[in-house]
Protein backbone atom coordinates (compact mmCIF):
# COMPACT_ATOMS: atom_id res chain seq x y z
CA UNK A 1 0.00 0.00 0.00
CA UNK A 2 2.81 2.12 1.04
CA UNK A 3 4.86 1.66 -2.41
CA UNK A 4 1.90 1.94 -4.39
CA UNK A 5 1.37 5.80 -2.69
CA UNK A 6 4.98 6.66 -3.42
CA UNK A 7 4.36 5.53 -7.00
CA UNK A 8 0.97 7.77 -7.31
CA UNK A 9 3.07 11.25 -5.84
CA UNK A 10 5.81 10.25 -8.01
CA UNK A 11 3.48 10.58 -11.16
CA UNK A 12 1.74 13.77 -9.75
CA UNK A 13 5.28 15.18 -9.00
CA UNK A 14 6.44 14.21 -12.87
CA UNK A 15 3.28 15.87 -14.01
CA UNK A 16 3.69 19.20 -12.06
CA UNK A 17 7.35 19.48 -12.70
CA UNK A 18 6.09 19.30 -16.43
CA UNK A 19 3.36 22.29 -15.90
CA UNK A 20 6.07 24.07 -14.26
CA UNK A 21 8.26 23.67 -16.88
CA UNK A 22 5.64 24.87 -19.54
CA UNK A 23 4.70 27.58 -17.80
CA UNK A 24 8.51 28.70 -17.18
CA UNK A 25 9.40 28.05 -21.07
CA UNK A 26 6.46 29.76 -21.80
CA UNK A 27 7.68 32.71 -19.60
CA UNK A 28 11.05 32.92 -21.60
CA UNK A 29 9.94 33.05 -24.83
CA UNK A 30 7.47 35.78 -24.24
CA UNK A 31 10.82 38.05 -22.55
CA UNK A 32 12.74 36.85 -25.21
CA UNK A 33 10.38 38.19 -27.51
CA UNK A 34 10.03 41.49 -25.86
CA UNK A 35 13.76 42.04 -25.20
CA UNK A 36 14.19 41.58 -29.33
CA UNK A 37 11.67 43.67 -30.66
CA UNK A 38 11.29 46.53 -27.61
CA UNK A 39 15.15 46.24 -25.95
CA UNK A 40 15.65 50.05 -26.94
CA UNK A 41 11.84 50.97 -25.40
CA UNK A 42 12.60 49.24 -22.06
CA UNK A 43 14.05 52.21 -20.07
CA UNK A 44 9.95 53.94 -21.10
CA UNK A 45 8.53 50.57 -20.73
CA UNK A 46 5.88 52.61 -18.25
CA UNK A 47 3.95 54.84 -21.46
CA UNK A 48 1.05 53.90 -22.72
CA UNK A 49 1.87 53.09 -26.06
CA UNK A 50 4.45 50.19 -25.13
CA UNK A 51 2.20 48.63 -23.37
CA UNK A 52 -0.31 48.49 -25.35
CA UNK A 53 2.78 47.43 -28.16
CA UNK A 54 3.46 44.09 -25.36
CA UNK A 55 0.23 42.95 -25.37
CA UNK A 56 0.40 40.76 -28.43
CA UNK A 57 3.66 39.43 -27.31
CA UNK A 58 1.82 38.70 -24.10
CA UNK A 59 -0.87 36.56 -25.73
CA UNK A 60 1.57 34.74 -28.05
CA UNK A 61 3.87 33.61 -25.04
CA UNK A 62 0.01 32.36 -23.86
CA UNK A 63 -0.51 30.55 -27.06
CA UNK A 64 2.79 28.82 -27.43
CA UNK A 65 2.18 27.54 -23.68
CA UNK A 66 -1.63 26.65 -24.23
CA UNK A 67 -0.03 24.57 -27.49
CA UNK A 68 2.96 23.13 -25.91
CA UNK A 69 0.61 21.66 -23.09
CA UNK A 70 -1.57 20.37 -25.20
CA UNK A 71 0.76 18.51 -27.24
CA UNK A 72 2.56 17.21 -23.63
CA UNK A 73 -0.93 16.53 -22.18
CA UNK A 74 -1.62 14.23 -25.15
CA UNK A 75 1.59 12.34 -24.90
CA UNK A 76 1.40 12.28 -21.26
CA UNK A 77 -2.85 11.13 -21.17
CA UNK A 78 -2.69 9.08 -24.24
CA UNK A 79 -1.59 5.91 -23.08
CA UNK A 80 -4.03 6.16 -20.33
CA UNK A 81 -6.33 6.76 -22.66
CA UNK A 82 -5.14 3.32 -24.07
CA UNK A 83 -5.30 1.37 -21.10
CA UNK A 84 -9.18 2.51 -19.99
CA UNK A 85 -9.96 1.65 -23.88
CA UNK A 86 -8.16 -1.59 -23.27
CA UNK A 87 -10.11 -2.19 -20.16
CA UNK A 88 -13.13 -1.78 -22.11
CA UNK A 89 -12.58 -4.23 -24.63
CA UNK A 90 -11.62 -6.73 -21.40
CA UNK A 91 -14.65 -6.05 -19.99
CA UNK A 92 -16.76 -7.15 -23.49
CA UNK A 93 -15.10 -10.73 -22.96
CA UNK A 94 -11.87 -9.96 -25.34
CA UNK A 95 -8.73 -11.43 -23.93
CA UNK A 96 -6.82 -10.99 -26.47
CA UNK A 97 -6.07 -6.92 -26.10
CA UNK A 98 -1.91 -6.24 -24.86
CA UNK A 99 -1.08 -2.80 -24.87
CA UNK A 100 3.25 -2.00 -25.55
CA UNK A 101 5.44 -3.42 -22.99
CA UNK A 102 7.95 -0.44 -23.72
CA UNK A 103 6.99 3.13 -23.12
CA UNK A 104 9.16 6.72 -22.55
CA UNK A 105 7.64 6.73 -19.01
CA UNK A 106 8.58 3.73 -16.59
CA UNK A 107 5.45 4.31 -14.86
CA UNK A 108 3.11 3.62 -17.96
CA UNK A 109 5.20 0.61 -18.75
CA UNK A 110 5.42 -1.37 -15.63
CA UNK A 111 1.18 -0.49 -15.52
CA UNK A 112 1.08 -1.96 -19.51
CA UNK A 113 2.89 -4.98 -18.17
CA UNK A 114 0.95 -5.63 -15.31
CA UNK A 115 -2.37 -5.09 -17.35
CA UNK A 116 -0.88 -7.70 -20.29
CA UNK A 117 0.01 -9.97 -17.56
CA UNK A 118 -3.56 -9.79 -15.86
CA UNK A 119 -5.25 -9.88 -19.12
CA UNK A 120 -3.23 -13.27 -19.72
CA UNK A 121 -4.14 -14.57 -16.46
CA UNK A 122 -7.70 -14.20 -17.49
CA UNK A 123 -7.80 -16.06 -20.68
CA UNK A 124 -5.68 -18.51 -19.01
CA UNK A 125 -9.17 -18.89 -16.56
CA UNK A 126 -11.46 -18.42 -19.36
CA UNK A 127 -10.02 -21.00 -20.95
CA UNK A 128 -9.70 -23.70 -17.91
CA UNK A 129 -13.27 -22.58 -17.56
CA UNK A 130 -14.63 -23.72 -20.58
CA UNK A 131 -12.49 -26.95 -20.81
CA UNK A 132 -14.00 -27.77 -17.79
CA UNK A 133 -17.70 -27.31 -18.86
CA UNK A 134 -16.66 -29.31 -22.02
CA UNK A 135 -15.73 -31.93 -20.09
CA UNK A 136 -18.15 -31.90 -17.52
CA UNK A 137 -20.66 -32.10 -19.95
CA UNK A 138 -18.76 -35.21 -21.45
CA UNK A 139 -18.36 -37.24 -18.45
CA UNK A 140 -21.77 -36.79 -17.70
CA UNK A 141 -23.27 -37.32 -21.34
CA UNK A 142 -21.45 -41.38 -21.41
CA UNK A 143 -22.96 -42.67 -18.19
CA UNK A 144 -26.21 -40.98 -18.69
CA UNK A 145 -25.88 -42.56 -22.99
CA UNK A 146 -25.34 -45.76 -21.01
CA UNK A 147 -28.34 -45.75 -18.19
CA UNK A 148 -30.42 -44.82 -20.97
CA UNK A 149 -29.34 -47.78 -23.80
CA UNK A 150 -29.59 -50.26 -21.29
CA UNK A 151 -32.94 -49.38 -19.57
CA UNK A 152 -34.25 -49.09 -23.46
CA UNK A 153 -32.69 -53.10 -23.50
CA UNK A 154 -34.36 -54.14 -20.30
CA UNK A 155 -37.99 -52.95 -21.99
CA UNK A 156 -37.84 -55.52 -24.17
CA UNK A 157 -39.96 -58.50 -22.69
CA UNK A 158 -38.30 -61.36 -24.46
CA UNK A 159 -34.89 -61.07 -22.89
CA UNK A 160 -33.36 -63.73 -20.75
CA UNK A 161 -32.43 -63.14 -17.28
CA UNK A 162 -28.79 -63.20 -17.79
CA UNK A 163 -29.29 -60.12 -19.58
CA UNK A 164 -31.88 -58.95 -17.86
CA UNK A 165 -29.10 -59.14 -14.56
CA UNK A 166 -26.41 -58.21 -17.06
CA UNK A 167 -27.64 -55.03 -17.66
CA UNK A 168 -29.28 -54.20 -14.87
CA UNK A 169 -25.69 -54.49 -13.34
CA UNK A 170 -24.66 -52.07 -15.96
CA UNK A 171 -27.53 -49.48 -15.53
CA UNK A 172 -25.98 -49.38 -11.67
CA UNK A 173 -22.43 -49.39 -12.46
CA UNK A 174 -22.78 -46.19 -14.73
CA UNK A 175 -25.57 -44.77 -11.90
CA UNK A 176 -22.79 -45.36 -9.34
CA UNK A 177 -20.02 -43.47 -11.87
CA UNK A 178 -22.41 -40.12 -12.12
CA UNK A 179 -22.70 -40.36 -8.08
CA UNK A 180 -18.98 -40.31 -7.38
CA UNK A 181 -18.15 -37.96 -10.54
CA UNK A 182 -21.06 -35.20 -8.86
CA UNK A 183 -19.61 -35.56 -5.30
CA UNK A 184 -16.18 -34.97 -7.07
CA UNK A 185 -17.04 -31.51 -8.91
CA UNK A 186 -18.99 -30.41 -5.90
CA UNK A 187 -15.63 -31.66 -3.18
CA UNK A 188 -13.20 -30.21 -5.99
CA UNK A 189 -15.44 -26.98 -5.97
CA UNK A 190 -15.38 -26.45 -2.11
CA UNK A 191 -11.54 -26.79 -1.95
CA UNK A 192 -10.72 -24.16 -4.85
CA UNK A 193 -13.19 -21.48 -2.67
CA UNK A 194 -11.95 -22.90 0.38
CA UNK A 195 -15.50 -23.32 1.25
CA UNK A 196 -14.21 -25.62 3.98
CA UNK A 197 -13.56 -25.83 7.57
CA UNK A 198 -10.59 -25.01 8.09
CA UNK A 199 -9.54 -26.60 10.58
CA UNK A 200 -5.58 -27.50 11.93
CA UNK A 201 -4.68 -30.29 15.02
CA UNK A 202 -1.83 -32.44 15.52
CA UNK A 203 -2.97 -35.97 14.79
CA UNK A 204 -1.13 -39.15 13.91
CA UNK A 205 -0.77 -38.95 10.36
CA UNK A 206 0.76 -43.00 10.28
CA UNK A 207 -2.57 -43.93 11.51
CA UNK A 208 -4.30 -41.99 9.30
CA UNK A 209 -2.62 -43.67 6.25
CA UNK A 210 -3.37 -47.04 7.96
CA UNK A 211 -7.23 -46.45 8.39
CA UNK A 212 -7.55 -45.45 4.99
CA UNK A 213 -5.88 -49.01 3.54
CA UNK A 214 -8.20 -50.52 5.48
CA UNK A 215 -11.18 -48.72 4.97
CA UNK A 216 -9.90 -50.02 0.99
CA UNK A 217 -9.58 -53.69 1.90
CA UNK A 218 -12.58 -55.08 -0.25
CA UNK A 219 -11.15 -53.27 -3.00
CA UNK A 220 -7.48 -54.78 -2.59
CA UNK A 221 -8.26 -57.98 -1.95
CA UNK A 222 -10.29 -58.63 -4.96
CA UNK A 223 -7.10 -58.31 -6.66
CA UNK A 224 -4.89 -60.04 -3.64
CA UNK A 225 -2.86 -57.46 -3.86
CA UNK A 226 0.20 -57.85 -1.60
CA UNK A 227 1.26 -54.49 1.01
CA UNK A 228 4.60 -53.04 2.46
CA UNK A 229 3.76 -50.74 4.32
CA UNK A 230 7.09 -49.01 6.14
CA UNK A 231 5.86 -45.97 8.56
CA UNK A 232 7.66 -43.87 10.43
CA UNK A 233 5.42 -42.38 13.99
CA UNK A 234 4.87 -39.00 12.85
CA UNK A 235 2.45 -36.30 14.42
CA UNK A 236 1.49 -33.98 11.42
CA UNK A 237 -0.19 -30.27 12.36
CA UNK A 238 -2.56 -30.06 9.78
CA UNK A 239 -6.37 -30.91 7.99
CA UNK A 240 -6.81 -34.18 8.78
CA UNK A 241 -10.23 -33.97 7.04
CA UNK A 242 -8.37 -32.59 3.67
CA UNK A 243 -5.40 -35.13 4.07
CA UNK A 244 -7.81 -38.20 4.27
CA UNK A 245 -8.94 -37.62 0.43
CA UNK A 246 -5.07 -37.22 -0.30
CA UNK A 247 -4.55 -41.02 0.89
CA UNK A 248 -7.78 -42.45 -0.56
CA UNK A 249 -6.96 -40.87 -3.76
CA UNK A 250 -3.24 -41.99 -4.12
CA UNK A 251 -4.45 -45.71 -2.79
CA UNK A 252 -7.12 -45.97 -4.90
CA UNK A 253 -5.41 -45.09 -8.37
CA UNK A 254 -2.60 -47.79 -7.24
CA UNK A 255 -4.49 -50.45 -6.70
CA UNK A 256 -6.60 -49.64 -9.60
CA UNK A 257 -3.26 -49.74 -12.25
CA UNK A 258 -2.14 -52.34 -10.37
CA UNK A 259 -2.32 -56.46 -11.69
CA UNK A 260 -3.40 -59.29 -10.03
CA UNK A 261 -1.30 -60.49 -7.12
CA UNK A 262 1.00 -57.04 -7.65
CA UNK A 263 2.32 -55.40 -4.96
CA UNK A 264 2.30 -51.71 -3.40
CA UNK A 265 4.71 -50.33 -0.87
CA UNK A 266 3.85 -47.25 1.22
CA UNK A 267 6.25 -45.83 3.61
CA UNK A 268 7.11 -42.20 5.27
CA UNK A 269 9.83 -40.60 6.88
CA UNK A 270 10.66 -37.38 8.43
CA UNK A 271 13.45 -35.60 6.86
CA UNK A 272 14.95 -31.91 6.75
CA UNK A 273 11.83 -30.92 9.36
CA UNK A 274 9.70 -32.37 6.87
CA UNK A 275 7.31 -35.46 6.13
CA UNK A 276 8.12 -37.82 3.21
CA UNK A 277 5.17 -40.12 2.12
CA UNK A 278 5.44 -42.44 -0.79
CA UNK A 279 3.15 -44.79 -2.82
CA UNK A 280 4.12 -46.87 -5.30
CA UNK A 281 3.05 -49.99 -7.09
CA UNK A 282 4.55 -52.17 -10.15
CA UNK A 283 1.45 -51.91 -12.44
CA UNK A 284 1.16 -50.27 -15.84
CA UNK A 285 2.88 -47.48 -15.34
CA UNK A 286 2.46 -44.02 -17.51
CA UNK A 287 4.25 -42.45 -20.38
CA UNK A 288 6.11 -38.90 -20.15
CA UNK A 289 3.45 -37.28 -22.02
CA UNK A 290 0.85 -38.86 -19.33
CA UNK A 291 3.33 -37.54 -16.49
CA UNK A 292 2.67 -34.01 -17.72
CA UNK A 293 -0.79 -33.42 -17.59
CA UNK A 294 -1.56 -36.12 -14.79
CA UNK A 295 -2.92 -33.32 -12.12
CA UNK A 296 -4.78 -31.73 -14.44
CA UNK A 297 -8.85 -31.66 -13.92
CA UNK A 298 -10.71 -34.41 -16.15
CA UNK A 299 -7.08 -35.33 -17.42
CA UNK A 300 -6.71 -39.96 -17.94
CA UNK A 301 -4.20 -41.23 -19.15
CA UNK A 302 -6.17 -43.98 -20.06
CA UNK A 303 -8.16 -42.12 -23.35
CA UNK A 304 -10.42 -45.18 -24.13
CA UNK A 305 -11.82 -45.02 -20.44
CA UNK A 306 -11.60 -48.42 -19.64
CA UNK A 307 -11.08 -48.23 -15.95
CA UNK A 308 -13.23 -46.25 -13.83
CA UNK A 309 -12.36 -42.60 -12.76
CA UNK A 310 -13.26 -39.32 -14.10
CA UNK A 311 -9.61 -37.42 -13.54
CA UNK A 312 -10.58 -35.11 -10.94
CA UNK A 313 -8.78 -37.52 -8.14
CA UNK A 314 -5.07 -36.32 -8.54
CA UNK A 315 -6.52 -33.00 -9.78
CA UNK A 316 -8.10 -33.04 -5.71
CA UNK A 317 -4.58 -34.25 -4.45
CA UNK A 318 -2.88 -31.55 -5.75
CA UNK A 319 -5.16 -28.89 -5.01
CA UNK A 320 -5.31 -30.13 -1.52
CA UNK A 321 -1.63 -30.24 -0.84
CA UNK A 322 -1.28 -26.57 -2.53
CA UNK A 323 -3.30 -25.70 0.58
CA UNK A 324 -1.68 -27.57 3.22
CA UNK A 325 1.66 -26.11 1.54
CA UNK A 326 3.17 -29.32 0.73
CA UNK A 327 4.28 -30.83 -2.63
CA UNK A 328 3.47 -33.92 -4.99
CA UNK A 329 5.65 -35.14 -7.76
CA UNK A 330 5.27 -38.64 -9.96
CA UNK A 331 7.80 -41.00 -11.57
CA UNK A 332 6.98 -43.75 -13.54
CA UNK A 333 7.84 -45.51 -16.14
CA UNK A 334 5.44 -47.51 -18.68
CA UNK A 335 5.08 -51.25 -17.94
CA UNK A 336 6.84 -51.01 -14.52
CA UNK A 337 4.82 -49.23 -12.13
CA UNK A 338 4.68 -45.54 -10.46
CA UNK A 339 5.72 -43.98 -7.83
CA UNK A 340 4.23 -40.91 -5.78
CA UNK A 341 6.02 -38.58 -3.67
CA UNK A 342 4.21 -36.58 -1.03
CA UNK A 343 6.32 -33.90 0.98
CA UNK A 344 4.05 -31.75 4.05
CA UNK A 345 5.69 -29.63 6.05
CA UNK A 346 6.54 -30.25 9.42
Amino acid sequence: MIEKRKKSLKMWFYFTLIVIGILVVSLFIMLTLVYIFYGSELKSFNTEASKYLVIPFLLTGILIGTLISVFVSKRFLSPIDRINNAFSKVSKGDFDVRLPSESKIREISQMNRSFNSMVKELSSIETLRSDFITNVSHEFKTPIAAIDGYATLLENPEIGEKERAEYTEKILSNSKKLVSLSENILYLSRIENRNFIDETAPYRLDEQIRKELLLLEPVWSKKNINFDISLSKTTYVGNESLLRHVWHNLFTNAIKYSDENGEIKVSSYEKDKKIVVSVSDNGIGMSEEVKKHIFEKFYQGDTAHKSEGNGLGLAMVKRILDIEGGEISVESELGKGSVFTVILPN
